[in-house]
């Protein structure tokens, strides 16, 4: 579904990855964790593409939200994220 988080104190960083482009099969770019399919192998702050090859196929695009913020992540688009200081976040799925 899609994701809304909201920022109320704090700094955090969100990572969006998406396909650069069309795939027949787009998650095998992420690869997924064996298990949970919706999360990926790779460390994305630290991306090593000697064992994950296929990942130089994703766009990461930075996003820091700062208190206030609002950010909408539409379905299928896989995002990280890391607080950059003492933070609070709400997450909506719907």
């Amino acid at each position: 579904g899609i994701n809304a988080a909201y920022m109320g104190f704090g700094q955090k960083l969100i990572l969006l990855c998406t396909i650069k482009e069309a795939q027949t099969d787009p998650t095998a770019c992420f690869y997924p964790c064996p298990g949970v399919s919706n999360a990926s192998q790779v460390d994305v702050e630290a991306q090593d593409l000697d064992r994950f090859p296929l990942f130089a196929q994703v766009a990461v695009q930075h996003v820091v939200l700062c208190p206030g913020d609002q950010l909408f992540i539409p379905k299928g688009v896989w995002h990280y994220a890391r607080a950059l200081s003492t933070s609070f976040s709400i997450s909506f799925w719907f």
